[in-house]
């Protein structure tokens, strides 16, 4: 979807997939109603599972994922999602000549992938 420059659906599924590899290891007392909220999803993870050095390492990736990915996206026509990034004040280190959805979809892709690799690497190893 990101090389057909659908950056809005790419959005979306970037964050769907950091969001069900952290459901992965929801601690199984907890709750589970974390509503979309990643931050609130990684406090809710099974620290045996997951490892205090991989949760300490999707810190990062995590904080850039809660602030540009939004459950609303999945049926937000992309220039919502540009006055989203706008009215938010996200889009202020991006370049004048640079279109501000294309390079936070890009910084989302790159944060959420993090958020996967991490939970597929300890997923393997338990």
């Amino acid at each position: 979807m990101r090389r057909q420059e659908r950056f809005g659906v790419s959005m979306y599924l970037a964050g769907v997939a950091a969001e069900s590899m952290l459901r992965a290891y929801h601690h199984p007392d907890r709750p589970f109603d974390e509503r979309h909220n990643l931050e609130l999803l990684l406090g809710n993870c099974e620290i045996d599972r997951l490892g205090e050095a991989a949760r300490q390492r999707l810190r990062g990736p995590l904080q850039t994922a809660h602030l540009l990915w939004s459950s609303l996206f999945r049926f937000a026509p992309e220039g919502m999602i540009r006055r989203h990034l706008h009215r938010a004040r996200l889009d202020w280190d991006v370049a004048r000549n640079s279109d501000p959805l294309r390079v936070k979809c890009g910084k989302l892709f790159d944060a959420c992938a993090e958020i996967v690799i991490v939970g597929d690497r300890r997923w393997t190893r338990n």
